[in-house]
């Protein structure tokens, strides 16, 4: 157990938490994976994400709780861990003089092992925590073990850390005397948004922050790493996260050098936008160019990931253009800048036709890439929801990005 206890200034704590507009939220993904990922390293039952207000300990993301989303916050393990400056380790509660008459110790789920690490705000306010739980007793808990909860833990608080992000780099963007008048909207809005596009966006136009959208030409970008998912099952939680962030690290500096808008990251997937929020006449030169420098760089980053004895990887990309509906969607609560409609149905359909290594495009692309597109191959496929087989292109290469030749 860490010995290093805080002093925490309660009424700024819980201002802290206020502001995340987390508690009470839906469970959302890029949590529940964190806890997964804790389940499967520690190899216990029960992980979970506890954000901690004066009276409550809610679990924004848990696996092994069942039906329960909050308990009580006094007494808990994590209303001790958010007052100690690092982890807290409990290897046996029963035999613990401060845990073994605890309800939870001497009675039902019968808790034994405990490992937590407090969860804090960029400005360093203690908001949450990250915990495992287990049912037995440990003798000790391993060092890579602890090292990697912490990595996950720090995860955990970078997440938790977007919407202050976000607003950090909206505050660049105005004068001193636009601040005072936008405080207010941007602790209501920011932390809805993920990307610096889109709340470049809402920040130069408030006005627009209602459920609702616009029709715009766009071009889509989608891509996925092959066998990934098989991989993965294989070489086990830590090489899984170190390949996802080497990769996500090199694809996600080449689509914002590209000027693409992410939409969605889930897990090994990518999709991404040309075209929206900010308008862009070139947005399909723009996708086909990213497209083309994702795969250039899988080189690299094999080699990269073969210096530190991980597997190789490879990537499929699908591209689409079309007209979409653009804008926030979602609920009063929660909404996001999203795109929908039938051409993203299409990329996703292309991209699946992929193997390691290509890039597919739809005629509508390709048709805006012109003369200056290579052009190495057609399929043609039958798709779900058309009627008539669907031409699809292969792209090698647009201006000086060349991929080698299928036959090389």
């Amino acid at each position: 157990m860490s010995v290093e206890a805080v002093t925490l200034s309660e009424e700024k704590r819980l201002q802290a938490l206020q502001s995340l507009e987390l508690m009470d939220t839906d469970p959302e993904e890029r949590f529940d994976r964190i806890c997964r990922l804790v389940q499967s390293i520690l190899d216990v039952p029960i992980a979970y994400i506890a954000l901690l207000d004066d009276k409550r300990q809610l679990f924004k993301a848990q696996c092994g709780l069942g039906e329960v989303s909050e308990t009580p916050r006094e007494g808990t393990f994590c209303d001790l861990t958010i007052r100690q400056s690092g982890s807290v380790v409990v290897l046996n509660a029963a035999e613990d003089p401060k845990w073994k008459d605890k309800p939870y110790v001497s009675g039902p789920p019968y808790t034994r092992f405990y490992l937590g690490f407090p969860l804090h705000t960029s400005d360093g306010f203690p908001v949450g925590t990250l915990c495992a739980l287990d049912l037995s007793p440990r003798e000790k808990v391993c060092e890579s073990q602890l090292g990697l909860v912490g990595d996950l833990a720090r995860v955990a608080e970078t997440e938790l850390a977007l919407r202050d992000t976000l607003s950090t780099q909206a505050l660049l963007l105005k004068r001193e005397k636009q601040l005072q008048e936008r405080n207010e909207f941007i602790r209501r809005v920011l932390g809805r948004y993920v990307t610096d596009e889109v709340a470049e966006h809402v920040l130069s136009s408030p006005e627009e922050l209602h459920i609702g959208g616009e029709r715009r030409e766009v071009t889509i970008l989608m891509s996925d790493l092959r066998g990934f998912t098989v991989m993965s099952d294989k070489i086990g939680p830590e090489k899984v996260v170190r390949i996802l962030n080497h990769y996500l690290h090199h694809m996600v500096d080449i689509i914002m050098k590209w000027g693409g808008t992410i939409d969605e990251i889930i897990g090994d997937a990518l999709l991404v936008i040309f075209g929206a929020p900010l308008r862009m006449k070139d947005h399909a030169r723009r996708a086909a160019g990213c497209a083309l420098e994702m795969q250039l760089a899988m080189k690299g980053l094999n080699e990269q990931l073969a210096g530190e004895d991980l597997a190789q990887i490879a990537s499929g990309i699908g591209l689409n253009t079309g007209e979409v509906v653009v804008g926030n969607i979602g609920s009063e609560k929660r909404m996001k800048y999203s795109v929908v409609g039938s051409p993203v149905n299409l990329t996703a359909r292309i991209e699946s036709f992929t193997i390691g290594g290509q890039i597919l495009a739809s005629r509508e692309t390709c048709d805006q890439l012109g003369d200056s597109a290579r052009i190495d191959g057609r399929l043609r496929v039958k798709m779900k929801g058309y009627d008539e087989p669907v031409y699809i292109y292969e792209i090698g290469g647009l201006d000086e990005l060349q991929l080698p030749h299928p036959e090389s």
